[in-house]
This record gives C-alpha cells, sequence and structure tokens, in this order.
C-alpha cells in the first residue's frame, strides 16, 4: 500500500513537473501551450521507463471536468455570451445534430463494418469541438473577438447534445430498441432544462453565502468546492451536469461584484489562473502519454489504410461541418458570422471532445462482450485512448 502511494506520488510529481517544462517551452516558441503538451507526452511516451498511465474516465469526469467548466463559464462574458446566443446554440444543438446524422448515415462508407448503430456513437464523438484547444489557438492566430467569442460559447454547452446522442447509441446497441423523436426531445429538453435549473438554484446557494463571508482562503475554498456540487447534483438526478456547471459559474460571474471585495478577487484570480492551468496541462500532457495504448488498439490493423481512413474521414467531417454552418449565413443576421468558425483550417478540423470521447471510452465497461463487435471495439479503444 505505501509503495503504491509512493509510486502515485512519483507519477504525479513527474506530470507536474513535465506541464512546467512544457508550459515555458510553449513561451519560448510562442506557440498554443495545448499543442506543445500534447506533442511532449507524445514524445515522452517512447522514453523507455516512463510509467504507462491509463486515464480513468471517472476521474476525468468527477476530478478535472468541472473546475474546468466553471473556469471557462466564468470568464465568458454575460454581455456576449447573450448577444451571440442565436449563433451560439445553433453550433451547439444544430451543427451537432447534424453531424452526428451525418457521420450516422456515412460512417459505413468510410469504415467497414460500421452498421448505423455504431456510426452514431462514432457520429456522437467526432460533433462537438474541444473548448481548450480551440481557443487557444484560435485567440493565438488572431481571429475576430466574436468569432472566438462564439466558439467559446459553444463550446460550453455542445457537449450536452453529443452525449445525449452517446446515450441514444449506447442504448441502440445495448438495447436494441430505437428511441422515439418524442422520447428524445423530451430527454433533450429534460437534460438542458433541469441541469441549468440545478445550476441556477446552485448559484443563489453560494450567492447567499458568499454575501455573509468575506474571507479569502474561505471564499476560495468554497470557489473550487462550487463545481464540484452543481455537476454531482445534477448527474445525480440524471440532468446535464455539464450544463449545471456552465450555468452555475455564469450566473456567479456576473453577480461576483456583489460579494467579492477588491482583495479577495485577485485572490480567487490567482488561484483559478494557475489550478485552470495545472489541469489543463495534465489533461494534455496525458493524452499525449496515451499513445502506447492507441498503438495497442490499432495493432492488428494496417496502417496505411488507417491512414487513409483517417484523412477521408476528416475531409468529409470538415465538408460536413462547412455544409452546415451555410443555414447560419443565410437565415439569420446574427449568425452571419458563424460561417467562418469552420472556414479557417484550424477551426475547421476534424477534432473532437476530451470529455465526450471520456464518455465514449467509459460506455465500453456497460457493453456485454457480444456486442462489443471489432468495429466497435476499435472505436471504444480509440476514444479511451485519445
Amino acid at each position: 500500500m505505501q509503495a503504491n502511494i509512493h509510486a502515485l506520488e512519483i507519477v504525479f510529481l513527474l506530470l507536474l513537473l513535465f506541464v512546467v517544462i512544457f508550459g515555458v517551452l510553449a513561451k519560448k516558441l510562442k506557440t498554443p501551450y495545448p499543442i506543445v503538451l500534447v506533442i511532449g507526452g507524445l514524445l515522452l511516451s517512447f522514453v523507455p521507463g516512463i510509467p504507462r498511465i491509463n486515464l480513468n474516465p471517472d476521474v476525468v469526469f468527477f476530478v478535472i471536468l468541472p473546475p474546468l467548466l466553471y473556469s471557462a463559464a466564468w470568464l465568458t462574458s454575460w454581455r456576449e455570451f447573450s448577444y451571440n446566443l442565436v449563433s451560439i446554440l445553433f453550433l451547439a444543438f444544430g451543427l451537432v445534430t447534424f453531424t452526428v446524422l451525418g457521420v450516422t448515415a456515412a460512417g459505413h462508407w468510410f469504415l467497414a463494418g460500421f452498421d448505423w448503430r455504431v456510426g452514431l456513437v462514432l457520429g456522437a464523438v467526432v460533433a462537438p469541438t474541444d473548448a481548450i484547444a480551440a481557443t487557444s489557438i484560435a485567440k493565438r492566430i488572431g481571429l475576430p473577438k466574436r468569432i472566438v467569442d462564439i466558439l467559446e460559447g459553444e463550446s460550453l454547452i455542445n457537449d450536452a447534445t453529443a452525449l445525449l446522442a452517446l446515450e441514444f447509441g449506447i442504448a441502440l446497441l445495448v438495447g436494441r430498441e430505437t428511441p422515439t423523436f418524442t422520447f428524445g426531445l423530451l430527454r433533450l429538453s429534460y437534460l438542458v432544462a433541469v441541469g441549468i435549473l440545478v445550476g441556477l438554484v446552485i448559484g443563489e446557494i453560494v450567492h447567499f453565502v458568499e454575501h455573509r463571508v468575506d474571507d479569502g482562503p474561505i471564499e476560495i475554498a468554497l470557489s473550487i468546492l462550487t463545481p464540484y456540487v452543481a455537476y454531482l447534483t445534477a448527474e445525480g438526478i440524471h440532468a446535464s451536469g455539464v450544463l449545471a456547471v456552465v450555468a452555475c459559474g455564469l450566473y456567479l460571474s456576473r453577480k461576483s461584484s456583489h460579494f467579492f471585495s477588491p482583495g479577495v478577487r485577485l485572490q480567487v484570480w490567482a488561484v483559478w489562473e494557475s489550478l485552470t492551468f495545472i489541469l489543463n496541462g495534465l489533461v494534455f500532457v496525458l493524452i499525449g502519454l496515451q499513445l502506447p495504448y492507441v498503438l495497442g488498439a490499432i495493432r492488428d490493423h494496417n496502417l496505411g489504410r488507417l491512414v487513409v481512413y483517417g484523412a477521408v474521414f476528416s475531409a468529409f467531417l470538415i465538408l460536413l461541418r462547412l455544409t452546415g454552418c451555410i443555414p447560419a449565413r443565410t437565415s439569420h443576421t446574427s449568425s452571419a458570422g458563424v460561417f467562418f468558425i469552420r472556414t479557417s483550417p484550424c477551426l475547421g478540423r476534424s477534432g473532437y471532445s476530451f470529455w465526450v470521447g471520456q464518455a465514449c471510452g467509459a460506455s465500453s465497461r456497460w457493453l456485454p462482450p457480444s456486442l462489443c463487435h471489432k468495429p466497435l471495439r476499435t472505436v471504444l479503444r480509440l476514444c479511451n485512448g485519445i
């Protein structure tokens, strides 16, 4: 037991050291740090003696996700968010749904052995983009602020749509039943409405408590506790924990001028800036370190064929997203700028949300062995690895 704890301490310290080194390197190279951290992790995975660290989806969801979501929501301007709400909702719900359906319909053309149910799982994974990497790169390459604001707002809530599609895909594979449109609409409404309501209730409770406390360390501890309470409460009643944390963060950020003194605000900002950097850094380094697991998952496949599959599928996904943005350009003036979000080579990419990928990897434990046929097993392993 003591030896395991000692080994865990060493691994954690090594990861922190790698985050610091790669963070400094990213500053020197003037490169978005997610890119440097992932590449650094990939290179480290080839170093003999580096421990293999398997990402546990439960740890990712319950330890890392809530504070990162809360921090992103806190830093989001409510004024910009509400101004771009039409564009954000179109991307988070309309475009994600369009992408999921497109991949579901066409997945078997690119990947042999995939039926539409497995295609739905794959579509749910690749439909939403990752918030941290996309916005970090977008800011560095100088995209207009409004486009960055829309992209940040979309990335806060698009996981809810993709996670619902993933839930349906897993239900289809396990229960062999096709959910009706009415059921899907009601389920999505419940996820969104109850998740937001939980976030607002938790936010109001925290607001009430903060009004009666003026102590830096206590308020910092309460701010760290808040996203976990919001997330776990919503998940406990089968609502969207993602939207609960986002709603709570947006609400408290807007109200923070009422209960944070200037001194406490500076302390909270410093702590959260450091915490966010550490958690983001750990996530991206760990993604890079998953390379051995990814290679193990594709060992039985032809490398050249996989490269062709990946290139063709990525091109298809980019075109699908660009096509899905056309209605936003023509149907609503406030959404005209949305079309340009996906036209940039770095933002119209075939990337996916890290969190939905982890949910897909975790889903493998729910499936009976008889349902884990080869194409699905490959997707689950790849998603759990990357």
